[in-house]
């Protein structure tokens, strides 16, 4: 976001350099995708990350029971070379798995979402071309 705004449904307000990144309502996180662009190979050495299929048809999880739903989900091992790029929806619980090597596992994370969706008085930090 351009700036902090109190908004009702936006929370977990975090400054980071020159923008704003909140916790949007439920309503928006349901419509929302992220872009993981890797910059270097990623597999189970280096701790590649791990998702819980499906998982994003159960709406918010909260901490408490995010391990619980990880646990009754598959869970897939995503096993990517330097360039690939993965979409998952916004709410799909995932996590980085354990390192066994120290080799790197650079990432470009980009969310993506509805730009009308945001709530009045809010304001997107990019300018829309």
């Amino acid at each position: 976001m351009k700036a902090r705004c109190e908004t009702p449904g936006y929370s977990c307000w975090v400054g980071q350099g020159d923008f704003w990144h909140a916790e949007p309502p439920i309503e928006l996180l349901e419509k929302m995708v992220f872009a993981r662009v890797f910059l270097d190979d990623s597999d189970t050495a280096n701790g590649a990350m791990e998702f819980a299929l499906g998982s994003h048809k159960q709406g918010y999880v909260s901490a408490r029971d995010a391990a619980r739903i990880a646990a009754d989900s598959e869970i897939e091992i995503e096993n990517a070379r330097r360039g690939d790029v993965l979409f998952l929806k916004g709410l799909t619980l995932h996590r980085s798995g354990r390192a066994a090597e120290m080799a790197q596992r650079r990432i470009v994370r980009i969310d993506f979402a509805v730009r009308e969706e945001l709530a009045e008085g809010l304001e997107w930090a990019l300018p829309r071309n």
